[in-house]
């Protein structure tokens, strides 16, 4: 990504162009030309432009007299909130009629003087719409995509902010004042790294006002930048343009100017101060925010007609499942019915078979004693019935020989307690015989 940072001065106009890598910010251009007598700023931007190649996004500095600058404390509100609170709020401060401004804010710190009253220190910006337009018509012949404007000091302040590790510390900026050649000194405090106080020294009352600040607001360094008064005798350091690691300077640049090139890093890079007095910006936020709008309302009409389709669709596989589902139940219903008339012969049989099982638990020895009867009894015996509840075992028939059939029982290691109920009567050459005894468990 390239910015070019433009900075119009009274005589002269200086440009930067920065490329942002993955590692640093690389100078890649850094002219100052002179204005030619009888040339506009415009034609001379022209010709750096056609010599120099330029990024299609542009930020430009406007002369700090143009400006009106001032810290309030706003309540504690969410972006939004407090974007429309200032609505309200910038009428008050701003001594120019509300219409024919435009400004910009930007949130240095909120801090909490009470327990429950919590304030927000709020940077405001504003400048009269007809200058901020006579900057920008300057360059509109350069094709770029977009226009930013700032503030020189701004700019500076915002790139000390991001590189100084002191946290109590004062940039002094000057500039010349129109044509009169009087010089406007701008001094800002930062403590404990944040925005506390602008002032604004007109004159050669500078080396006083910094002398006056530094009582009421101790600091531990002082930072000279622009046309700051040679005659200064506090102990001061000059400003210097980045740190090594993210700053690089092309080696074809021999001399740098340090305000172009913070103009175009606060607007690369995430800044400590981002100020934008663009009077187009909301008329170019809401244009890009229409064209957001019609675009996701595209996206939207077109992803609920594919839900659409595939709800269709979802539904017709729907249909050829449950058709499916009925032509299963139409071939297994005959079947099922089958099942629900045999449900009675079932039920029969289970309860068959309980009783079975009751039995088989009643009668343990009932199989073995079966078995031994089938070894006692001979060819010339006929047994009508055997009844066996438990132990107890009934047996009728008749034989050729109940006297025998007897004691071939009582031999047996099966039986017990055998004995001859009522008599023994004849028919037919065989005796009939009713006996009972006890298997044995």
């Amino acid at each position: 990504m390239k910015i070019t940072g433009i900075e119009i001065g009274e005589k002269a106009i200086r440009m930067a162009v920065l490329q942002q890598t993955w590692s640093a910010s690389v100078v890649e251009t850094c002219v100052s030309e002179v204005v030619p007598a009888g040339e506009t700023f415009q034609q001379t931007i022209w010709t750096l432009s056609s010599q120099f190649p330029l990024s299609k996004d542009v930020i430009i500095s406007i002369p700090r007299q143009c400006v009106f600058m001032k810290l309030i404390e706003m309540p504690c509100l969410k972006d939004v909130d407090l974007k429309k609170a200032l609505e309200y709020e910038a009428e008050e401060h701003i001594p120019y009629p509300i219409h024919d401004v435009v400004y910009d804010f930007c949130v240095i710190k909120q801090e909490e003087k009470e327990e429950k009253a919590k304030k927000t220190r709020v940077l405001l910006v504003s400048a009269q719409k007809a200058v901020v337009k006579s900057y920008i018509e300057m360059i509109k012949g350069v094709d770029r995509h977009d226009i930013s404007v700032s503030v020189s000091s701004l700019a500076l302040l915002s790139l000390c902010l991001s590189q100084e590790e002191e946290k109590d510390w004062m940039l002094c900026y000057g500039e010349e004042r129109g044509g009169r050649g009087k010089e406007c000194q701008e001094i800002f405090v930062v403590r404990d790294g944040f925005l506390s106080l602008i002032q604004t020294v007109h004159g050669q009352e500078v080396e006083r006002e910094i002398a006056r600040i530094i009582e009421n607001h101790p600091v531990k360094k002082i930072i000279l930048a622009g046309n700051v008064s040679k005659q200064l005798s506090v102990q001061a350091e000059k400003f210097v343009i980045g740190k090594p690691d993210s700053i690089k300077i092309a080696a074809h640049i021999s001399d740098t100017s340090p305000v172009p090139i913070a103009l175009a890093l606060n607007r690369l890079c995430r800044a400590p101060l981002r100020i934008n007095l663009n009077p187009e910006r909301e008329i170019q936020a809401k244009r890009a925010l229409n064209k957001q709008l019609k675009t996701t309302g595209i996206l939207l009409l077109l992803l609920v007609c594919c839900m659409n389709l595939l709800f269709l669709l979802c539904i017709k596989r729907m249909e050829s499942r449950l058709q499916l589902m009925m032509l299963e139940i139409n071939r297994i219903q005959p079947k099922v019915v089958n099942l629900v008339d045999n449900k009675a012969s079932i039920e029969q049989l289970t309860k068959n078979m309980e009783k079975l099982k009751a039995v088989i638990l009643d009668t343990p020895c009932y199989l073995d004693a079966l078995n031994e009867l089938a070894v006692i009894v001979s060819t010339q015996t006929r047994l009508e019935g055997v009844n066996i509840q438990g132990r107890k075992c009934r047996l009728t028939g008749d034989t050729s020989s109940v006297t025998t059939f007897l004691t071939a029982i009582e031999k047996s290691s099966a039986f017990e307690q055998v004995e001859l109920v009522g008599g023994i009567t004849r028919e037919m050459g065989m005796e009939r015989f009713e006996i009972q005894m006890l298997v044995k468990g």
